[in-house]
């Protein structure tokens, strides 16, 4: 006795509507097959609840899918249709073929995103050939466990550097973890970005046109002519100044020449060169009037008053007074390139007091370049008992410390784990 046509609709219900998309197919054959199989019937007298039950699963293709049916005919049984969809709308190549494009896969020009979306499409399709060519479920569920490994461990093998060799250090147990790591990776990258064109100590060096310290991040270079000629221009442009400590008899400022011609851009703007086999004060040379101003060892707050200065672009300057104790005075003056002289006489002859010892702080440190010859041009600094800290110093042992680091990973092209 055949089934009644309202039970066969209410056993269609949850088989979904096939427009086409490969995704849906494995799904869609599945379920048919496991009606098909409890309610299609070989007996005469079941002619019409098969023809209703054919026709039920005909009504859930659409799209695409009903016209190549309807194109090629109508078939009159569930196989010939199964084999119309899979024929069709299923990927046409074997399991092997598949799992080559999911092993050689690589990121490429994509996102990391994207390159996860691409390698999940990869695992579908493989899984979805399994599926509609082994019927042992647990022969399946094996390979469905093998490729998911595969597919993490090819997402991970694919991704460019830095965030490649990161991702394989962490040994992600899924894709979907993988994945995760890639996102909390790329936003410290992210992060560290930003604290390095943010950072007022660095920023302040464009203002000098002078080159600041760059965190370089990983970048896979070719590596050919354009590669070795970008780093050696690269090289040549970092040159490093090395302010030496202040002897034990001398409370002045000696300055070993190592290429400081490229201080500044502008060729008219560079210190006056200094012989390598000597240093220069004020006394014994007049070519480097940088050396003029004494250096002490006192901390600031042994400091009364306090000036200083700071290089900015052309904006509203208005000087700062701020007292961090009682009997002292802390003055912020801003100055700019284009008035730079005039806007530093200025300072000098309203804050600094002769008749008090003044420490003179200069913001960035390599400033002092372009501001302590335009003082001793206009005053004298032993009667001003203006004098430079050590913090100065100091300041611009850090910077050049970075400038080092960044010639000797440009040179060797990478750090070792111990630097």
């Amino acid at each position: 006795m055949g089934h009644d046509p309202d039970t066969i609709f209410k056993a269609l219900r949850p088989v979904p509507d096939f427009d086409g998309n490969p995704n849906v197919l494995t799904r869609f054959i599945q379920i048919c097959d496991q009606i098909v199989t409890s309610y299609m019937s070989t007996e005469a007298d079941n002619a019409l609840s098969n023809l209703c039950l054919l026709n039920g699963i005909l009504n859930k293709i659409t799209g695409p899918a009903a016209s190549i049916i309807n194109s090629n005919g109508v078939p009159d049984n569930w196989l010939d249709i199964r084999n119309a969809l899979i024929n069709n709308f299923a990927d046409q190549r074997d399991e092997t073929a598949l799992y080559n494009d999911l092993s050689l896969a690589t990121q490429g020009q994509r996102t990391p995103q994207e390159f996860y979306d691409h390698c999940q499409t990869l695992f579908s399709t493989i899984m979805t050939y399994v599926s509609l060519h082994d019927n042992i479920p647990t022969t399946v569920e094996a390979k469905r466990n093998l490729y998911r490994k595969s597919t993490m461990q090819a997402f991970v093998r694919g991704l460019r550097e830095p965030l490649g060799s990161r991702i394989r250090c962490m040994r992600p147990p899924t894709i979907e973890k993988a994945l995760e790591y890639v996102q909390e990776e790329m936003n410290t990258m992210y992060l560290q970005q930003c604290t390095v064109l943010f950072n007022p100590y660095l920023r302040t060096f464009q203002n000098l046109y002078i080159r600041p310290p760059q965190q370089h991040f990983g970048r896979c270079l070719p590596c050919n002519g354009h590669y070795r000629q970008h780093r050696n221009h690269l090289g040549s442009r970092l040159h490093l100044i090395r302010a030496s400590e202040v002897t034990q008899h001398s409370n002045r400022i000696e300055i070993h020449n190592e290429e400081i011609s490229s201080i500044t851009v502008n060729p008219s703007e560079r210190p006056p060169s200094i012989d390598n086999s000597a240093t220069s004060t004020a006394h014994t040379s007049q070519e480097n009037p940088i050396l003029e101003v004494p250096i002490t060892d006192e901390p600031l707050n042994k400091f009364h008053r306090q000036l200083c200065m700071t290089l900015v672009d052309e904006i509203t300057r208005r000087p700062v007074v701020s007292k961090p104790f009682e009997s002292h005075v802390k003055v912020s003056t801003q100055i700019s390139e284009s008035s730079l002289e005039s806007d530093i006489v200025n300072s000098i002859k309203e804050y600094v007091n002769p008749k008090v010892k003044t420490a003179l702080l200069i913001t960035p440190p390599l400033a002092m370049y372009k501001i302590i010859p335009i003082i001793q041009e206009n005053f004298k600094s032993s009667a001003m008992k203006l004098v430079l800290t050590k913090v100065e110093l100091e300041n611009i042992k850090e910077f050049l410390k970075q400038q080092e680091i960044i010639k000797h990973i440009i040179t060797k092209g990478r750090l070792t784990i111990e630097e």
